[in-house]
Order: C-alpha cells, then sequence, then structure tokens
C-alpha cells in the first residue's frame, strides 16, 4: 500500500511541474510580447510571478475524485 501511495505522490508531484512549467511558458510570452517594443530587456527580471504557481504549500491546488466523491487541498 505504501508503493501506490508513493507512486501516486510521484505522479501528482510530475503533474505539477509540467503544468507549473506551461505556466512560466505562457508568463514569458506575455511579458517578452509587452516589452518588445521598448529597451533590449526582457523585463522578465523585474516582473512578479510569486503568484502564479501552483503548489499545495501554497493551498491553491485541490485533490479530488467526482467519482468518488472526496476531495481535500
Amino acid at each position: 500500500m505504501l508503493f501506490l501511495a508513493l507512486d501516486a505522490y510521484f505522479h501528482m508531484v510530475q503533474l505539477l511541474e509540467q503544468v507549473n512549467a506551461q505556466v512560466a511558458e505562457l508568463f514569458t510570452i506575455d511579458v517578452m510580447s509587452k516589452n518588445e517594443n521598448t529597451d533590449s530587456s526582457s523585463g522578465l527580471e523585474d516582473a512578479d510571478d510569486s503568484n502564479l504557481y501552483f503548489s499545495p504549500e501554497h493551498g491553491n491546488v485541490v485533490f479530488a475524485s467526482a467519482m468518488d466523491g472526496w476531495g481535500f487541498t
């Protein structure tokens, strides 16, 4: 049973990493497109992305199963 729990944990960690990578890419594209007509700086150094990423520690991730009727943060 412990093996299944660890496997599920690592799967969820990988999924969150993939989602956060996509969020970072979209954020980068957005910042760069807003700054393309300004100076040579991309603007990424000054952009605040601290509230964009999903993390259970920040309380912005919900684990749930509609089929089984459970959920938790």
